[in-house]
């Protein structure tokens, strides 16, 4: 959980930083970034799948048990993979016009569309408790977004928000139904996560790169290049979201997949502190407001009931 942590924080800035420090006036094409970030995901969990199988012959028997020989189970990737490619050019979007901490608080909506898809895909009962986590969730991330709104100086920044804004709201609806619809699959198959995890980013890796020669970024990959604005900050932001996908598949496995959305908030405040730092990033009151009702969303969902004292029975002397 510490690692997922971490690695949403580091996230957040470097995604923000290499987008707003372009090499030489080019900025890279997002779509490209997303692609290769699916690539690594690709080669990690294959190296994964290798270490649990003990040998290569192992890995190709494996691969072509569940890969080859049950390409209909396989589809069953397809969904949460299109939509996790939407979700991660999505997020480009809107940290490209977004900073980093209000990035990351608004994009806790996840949390609310998860529990919902929860709800309504898994069967799921939350209590009175967390029904009111998630309200207040929603009450602090409309705090946060009044306050980025209005801190903003001109038209065409409050354009820019209001763009991101859309991008965070859409990327949380996607990630929502991703994350249970691959919950859900996870936790009914005998298939090794790991496998899973080679199903979801080989076709993740065919969807993005389709999108990177038939969608907005074509022309300018066809003309400058796949690589185009690539510098150390862009490749750290890959292979952090590529990191990401395997530490969720993970934590999705053995945790609950509403659990994990919370647990990234604690990120929040080590992106705020080194956002404030070395960013020139503004706290204002109504931020700072807001970035406490989410957090205290989170710990009132994760906070556990009290146990209930075990009574004893005394038997009465004869």
């Amino acid at each position: 959980m510490v690692t997922l942590v971490l690695q949403n924080s580091s996230l957040a800035l470097f995604m923000r930083f290499s987008r707003s420090n372009p090499i030489d006036g080019a900025i890279y094409s997002s779509s490209t970034a997303v692609v290769c970030a699916e690539a690594i995901k690709v080669i990690s969990s294959l190296g994964l799948q290798l270490k649990e199988e003990g040998s290569v012959s192992g890995l190709i028997h494996s691969l072509q048990r569940d890969i080859f020989n049950r390409p209909y189970d396989m589809l069953k990737m397809f969904i949460p993979a299109s939509l996790y490619c939407l979700q991660n050019n999505l997020a480009y979007v809107a940290i490209t016009n977004l900073d980093g901490p209000t990035y990351q608080l608004l994009y806790q909506l996840k949390i609310l569309t998860t529990a919902m898809f929860s709800v309504l895909m898994l069967n799921k009962a939350l209590s009175s408790r967390q029904w009111l986590s998630l309200f207040l969730l929603g009450t602090g991330v409309y705090l946060v977004q009044q306050s980025s709104t209005t801190s903003v100086g001109d038209d065409q920044m409050k354009e820019n928000s209001l763009v991101g804004l859309v991008a965070v709201l859409s990327a949380c609806a996607t990630s929502g139904f991703a994350g249970v619809y691959f919950e859900k699959v996870l936790k009914t198959s005998k298939v090794s996560v790991w496998m899973r995890n080679i199903q979801l980013a080989g076709f993740g890796f065919v969807i993005g790169y389709g999108g990177v020669i038939l969608g907005p970024d074509a022309s300018a990959v066809k003309e400058n290049g796949f690589f185009s604005g690539y510098n150390w900050t862009v490749w750290a932001a890959v292979m952090l979201n590529s990191l990401g996908g395997l530490v969720v598949a993970v934590v999705v496995k053995y945790a609950d997949n509403v659990v994990k959305g919370f647990a990234t908030s604690i990120s929040i405040l080590m992106t705020c502190v080194v956002s404030y730092f070395f960013f020139g990033f503004e706290i204002t009151a109504q931020f700072v407001l807001g970035a406490v009702v989410v957090l205290y969303s989170t710990y009132l969902y994760g906070k556990q009931p009290a146990a209930k004292p075990k009574e004893i029975h005394v038997s009465g002397q004869t």
